[in-house]
């Protein structure tokens, strides 16, 4: 605690009003009473009432608010029944409570704990990231008059660390190897070795295959998932073992176009939807840009104002000329020059030419170029120029067009993307930064991870920001983010709280009880078992891909909006044959105490009370033949389950 009061008197933080919980309280009422002609389709006078900017630019009329100053807002003006142009003009009118509640929300908008605790203070570019984490997480500590944990001990970080990097529990020897040393780095060091250990990769690319693909097409999707897994799997493990650059990954996925080496294997994040380009933005928006778009293909996002229908349409556009090509190296991804133009309708039916329009507003005017940097085969352009006669050849012919090589043209619409997407726009780097801090600290920044938008604030708005730019800043280093985020304060905290009530999640004040991966719990099943994974974190004699599969057909996505575990979970570890499998630990010649001191240490890392100690002891007896069911009994409890 030295640390943070420390920071706490180094910056003259205070208690300052929450402007967030007024807002929410405040949304709430507007959502209900108001946006039904101001929000949505509907913006009458030219006033959006969804989000704060849009209230603060106001609409015909001028802002319709002036930020801490109710009795001088325009919004609170037309609220008052007295009003010439009160509103709402039909219908019930607000109750007193509900104005109050504006009211409320426009006079905190002038005291705001992001104004207030920074006057006077500055974060450099150039401070380490885990001091500029300490320090916004502890302002935002004062601000919610919240007391934040006591920092975990070595044997629950040791824990967290492992299970966080490598998906997987310590094994007896590796945890007792880190309690062992004294020096005052050892956290520090244990996570550089971590991170450079093969089994960070094997971690990660699962993960990321989830995130990116999906878990029903990452693991369930039958030929497409049998089709891409060699080479798909062995990219994105290149990508963390090599610690590529996330922009550069982003690059390979959009792109397409590695011929030779482990970019080949990122071809398979788009060529799998089959030419279907609608999909491929689907997958795109949320899994690199944090945004969830698909409420915008009808009309404008009825909640999200920014998020229009001529951006969901607009990144199909600049889909609309890719293809999927049969080469001598498998499937790749051509790009016509020509084509791709098209129209959609809004729900009042009225239609429009989809332009190349990306999130931030920005546009591509396209020139008129025919040419290519690698030309499409002749039969293409028979295809194209009609040439190709014969209905039964039509008919017979199934599948992508074969070439010796994907086309390019000299003007790329999936380049003009990738420029704009991972270039141009901090979102990008935002978004890996929050899918990051929520894998490491169980909740991102941002609340669900893949709704990065004007409804969803940041809990810590600034903390998001300087952190992207970091990331952007510093190449897009995730090795170096991780190691930032996990020798901070804020991802070492105990998940117990000082006091009798536990501190909102979104605060961050203490660790959040996060439930294991599907592949993370298989895995520290059979280490907890008495399997030993090999250098590259494989298991000798367990078929690693069909026990994933098998626990990933059970337990949940890797960032739930909220945890809701099913009967099912609980039926697979105490029912399932496999289990058979997974116990392989050998107890012969031990008495009752030395069986439930393993036991314990193996499972759950730690030693049992003195109720549990008796109980554990009732329940083995004398003899210790009942050793197995009880490692079994700990595997399959939920400190087992989660981690914390």
């Amino acid at each position: 605690m030295i640390r943070f009061c420390s920071l706490l008197a180094i910056f003259g933080l205070v208690s300052a009003l929450q402007a967030g919980g007024a807002w929410e309280a405040a949304r709430e009422v507007l959502s209900e009473r108001c946006t039904k002609c101001h929000g949505g389709v509907k913006h009458k006078g030219g006033l959006d009432l969804r989000a704060v900017p849009n209230i603060l630019k106001g609409g015909e009329s001028g802002p319709a608010v002036v930020a801490g100053k109710p009795s001088e807002s325009l919004l609170l003006e037309v609220l008052h029944p007295d009003s010439d142009n009160s509103m709402p003009p039909k219908g019930e009118r607000l109750t007193e409570t509900e104005v109050e509640v504006i009211s409320s929300w426009i006079t905190s908008l002038g005291k705001a704990p992001e104004a207030a605790l920074l006057e006077g203070t500055s974060l450099p570019s150039e401070m380490s990231p885990h001091v500029v984490i300490d320090f916004l997480v502890a302002r935002g500590w004062a601000t919610r008059e919240v007391t934040p944990s006591m920092v975990v001990a070595d044997a629950g970080f040791v824990r967290r660390a492992y299970l966080d990097l490598l998906g997987r529990i310590p094994s007896v020897e590796e945890r007792r190897a880190f309690l062992a040393q004294a020096r005052s780095d050892k956290r520090a060091r244990l996570v550089d070795d971590l991170l450079d250990h093969p089994e960070f990769a094997r971690n990660f690319a699962e993960i990321f295959d989830t995130v990116l693909m999906g878990r029903r097409h990452g693991l369930i999707g039958g030929t497409r998932a049998l089709e891409r897994g060699g080479d798909w799997h062995d990219y994105l493990k290149w990508v963390f073992s090599s610690n590529r650059p996330w922009n550069e990954v982003a690059h390979d996925m959009l792109l397409a176009r590695a011929t030779e080496g482990k970019e080949r294997g990122a071809r398979w994040f788009l060529v799998g939807h089959k030419d279907k380009h609608e999909d491929m933005v689907r997958q795109v928006a949320p899994s690199l840009l944090g945004k969830q778009i698909a409420c915008a293909q009808c009309h404008n996002h009825p909640l999200i104002p920014e998020i229009e229908q001529r951006h969901y349409w607009g990144l199909v556009a600049f889909f609309k000329r890719s293809f999927n090509v049969e080469t001598p190296d498998g499937l790749s991804l051509g790009e016509a020059a020509i084509g791709g133009q098209f129209e959609f309708s809004s729900l009042e039916g009225d239609s429009f030419q989809a332009e190349l329009a990306f999130l931030s507003g920005r546009t591509v005017e396209e020139e008129t170029n025919e040419t290519y940097r690698v030309s499409p085969s002749q039969e293409y352009f028979d295809r194209l120029n009609k040439k190709e006669k014969d209905k039964k050849a039509k008919k017979k012919r199934k599948g992508p067009l074969k070439m010796e090589a994907a086309p390019i043209p000299s003007s790329s619409r999936r380049e003009a993307l990738a420029e704009m997407a991972i270039e141009s726009y901090p979102e990008f780097a935002k978004a890996f930064v929050n899918r990051a801090w929520a894998l490491l600290l169980g909740r991102g920044l941002v609340h669900p991870v893949d709704h990065l938008d004007s409804i969803h604030p940041p809990s810590h708005p600034e903390l998001l920001d300087w952190l992207g730019q970091d990331f952007a800043s510093h190449g897009y280093d995730i090795k170096r983010l991780l190691r930032e985020i996990m020798a901070s304060q804020a991802y070492q905290l105990d998940s117990l709280p000082t006091g009798s009530a536990r501190p909102a999640d979104e605060s961050f004040a203490g660790a959040l009880i996060k439930p294991l991966t599907a592949e993370a719990l298989f895995r520290s099943a059979l280490v907890a078992g008495g399997h030993r994974a090999d250098a590259e974190g494989n298991f000798p004699g367990i078929d690693h891909e069909s026990y994933r599969h098998a626990f990933a057909r059970i337990y949940g996505e890797i960032f739930p909006e909220t945890f809701s575990p099913v009967a099912a979970e609980g039926l697979f570890f105490t029912n399932n044959p496999r289990m058979n499998e997974i116990l392989v630990r050998d107890f012969a010649g031990q008495v009752p105490d030395q069986i439930v001191a393993g036991a314990f240490e193996m499972a759950l890392g730690r030693g049992p009370d003195a109720d549990e100690l008796a109980a554990s002891l009732a329940y083995l007896g004398h003899s210790g033949d009942r050793a197995r069911s009880f490692l079994w009994a700990l595997i399959a409890g939920s400190e087992f389950r989660f981690n914390h």
